[in-house]
């Protein structure tokens, strides 16, 4: 059986810089903590704001490889794009719709 060093386990996984936690369950072994990725997030922020910057999809793809960062499939990178750019489009809504409402 692995020693029980959970609290210097735990603080080398957020030094790391590479995790969040995301949730505890209770078993009967005990209190387990589970931890989340957050290298997704990033990726997915650093994309979004290559969009926003009106980059095309060869040019994003082309500034995650110099970063270094994990370049998702076509699919995945066409599938995230759509949301933000659906996104986008429903915050313009809403502000029309205010400046129709409040005129």
């Amino acid at each position: 059986m692995a020693p029980n060093n959970t609290k210097k386990d735990e603080e080398a996984v957020i030094k790391e810089d590479q995790w969040n936690y995301h949730y505890t369950n209770t078993t009967a072994a005990g209190r387990k903590k589970f931890f989340q990725c957050n290298k997704v997030n990033r990726s997915k922020r650093i994309v979004q704001e290559l969009f926003e910057l009106k980059l095309k999809l060869k040019a994003i793809i082309e500034m995650l490889h110099e970063r270094g960062i994990t370049v998702p499939s076509i699919h995945q990178l066409n599938s995230f794009l759509r949301t933000v750019s659906g996104n986008n489009l429903v915050q313009l809504q809403l502000v029309l719709a205010k400046m129709y409402n409040g005129a």
